[in-house]
């Protein structure tokens, strides 16, 4: 991606609650989300890489060299109750008061409604 079309990019990402990078398997998508993520945490945002499966997590944070989620781990908390009659899982608050960017690799996996 040439720098011209990188920072359209980046400007998309700041102006739009989100940005959809579609293309066939092979012509950078990861290489290009990377350079994204290392950008806004040049800024001091917190960006967060999830996965749609821990294979998937697993495989987007060993091209990215950075840590990595799944979609899951980072929406919900495991809560045991302290006498073990009740376990489930709850929505985590995900407060922060840094800006955040959200990177989700491989949607191909999901269906297009869940996109929207």
């Amino acid at each position: 991606m040439e720098q011209f079309e990188l920072e359209k990019l980046l400007l998309s990402i700041e102006k739009n609650s989100y940005v959809i990078l579609s293309g066939a398997g092979g012509v950078g998508k990861t290489t290009i989300a990377n350079q994204v993520a290392d950008y806004f945490l040049s800024l001091d945002w917190e960006v967060i890489l999830l996965g749609a499966t821990g294979k998937a997590a697993r495989v987007l944070s060993k091209k990215t060299n950075k840590p990595t989620k799944t979609i899951h781990s980072a929406t919900y908390s495991y809560v045991e109750d302290d006498n073990d009659l009740i376990n489930f899982f709850s929505i985590k608050s995900n407060r922060t008061d840094k800006q955040r960017l959200i990177i989700k690799d491989e949607t191909s996996m999901e269906g297009d409604e869940d996109l929207y």
